[in-house]
């Protein structure tokens, strides 16, 4: 005769659950997924922060400047007074240094460094090239000093007497800061803002002085004691003490200059004391008058 089977309480399943069981099983199960997931955003977290604050001490420590090097003419200074006026120091990072403002404390604190330019060389230096400029002209200031220009208007040296070898320039007021670009004035000093009439104005004028002196460089004409930029559509200069130049506007400089050269270079060599009026308003037919014909 076969045995009963044994009485066996069957778990109850989801189906016998009550609501409230069911309710609370799921809300269990959210809390547990929901503390999984905040475990794992920890630990991504740590990881993250451990790896950026890796890569930062690397960072600082790879790229710590060592050495800064100066390289290139330095004329009146030394490589270390270029380096302290940069303003760069060793210890810092490579990458968190302002170039840009290295290079303008270079050359406007030693007005006679003309370019500097900064490079970073990786991993640890820093790269500082720089030229020499020199006095190419003067302007004659209210003030009875003269303030000695480069080839781009840049303020080099004050004076209280010019160099006999350059040309002085006659001009409007300006200002002169050293190691800043001449800036002529025009319109009310007093206003707060200039009307942008006299500031292209100021622009065309520096634009003027900068085109002659560039140009007498590569034509090169010498002897040139005054050049007269006080009305820049009738610029006159004066050689030697002997020949008034009527310019006339800013155009074809360079060929007027080399006509000029010729010009004096043929009447000097009957005279070299030559006197007379050059005429290089039309850069196609330069007139020399002399001094008897005037």
């Amino acid at each position: 005769m076969a045995k009963p089977a044994p009485n066996v309480k069957s778990k109850p399943g989801p189906s016998h659950l009550s609501k409230e069981e069911k309710e609370r099983s799921q809300k269990n199960r959210r809390k547990k997924a929901r503390r999984r997931r905040i475990a794992f955003g920890l630990i991504l977290l740590t990881l993250v922060c451990a790896a950026l604050v890796g890569i930062y001490y690397a960072f600082i420590v790879i790229f710590e400047i060592k050495t800064i090097t100066v390289v290139g003419e330095v004329g009146l200074y030394s490589q270390e007074v270029v380096i302290e006026q940069s303003g760069l120091q060793t210890g810092k990072n490579l990458f968190f240094e302002n170039l840009k403002e290295a290079k303008s404390g270079i050359e406007v604190n030693l007005p006679y460094i003309g370019q500097a330019d900064i490079k970073r060389k990786l991993p640890s230096t820093l790269l500082i090239n720089v030229s020499v400029t020199k006095d190419r002209a003067y302007l004659q200031g209210q003030d009875g000093k003269y303030y000695a220009v480069n080839e781009n208007g840049k303020v080099l040296s004050v004076l209280s007497a010019p160099s006999e070898d350059l040309p002085v320039v006659a001009s409007g007021s300006f200002t002169a800061e050293l190691g800043k670009t001449i800036n002529f004035e025009y319109g009310d000093k007093n206003a707060d803002k200039q009307e942008p009439a006299a500031s292209e104005q100021s622009r065309e004028v520096l634009e003027a002085l900068t085109n002659i002196i560039k140009s007498l460089e590569n034509s090169k004409l010498e002897g040139i004691n005054i050049i007269d930029i006080s009305d820049i559509y009738n610029i006159k200069m004066v050689y030697r003490d002997r020949i008034n130049i009527t310019v006339g506007q800013v155009n074809s400089l360079e060929k007027k200059f080399t006509g000029a050269k010729k010009a004096i270079a043929e009447r000097e060599s009957f005279d070299p004391e030559v006197r007379g009026e050059l005429s290089l308003v039309d850069k196609e037919k330069i007139i020399f008058r002399p001094e008897s014909q005037i």
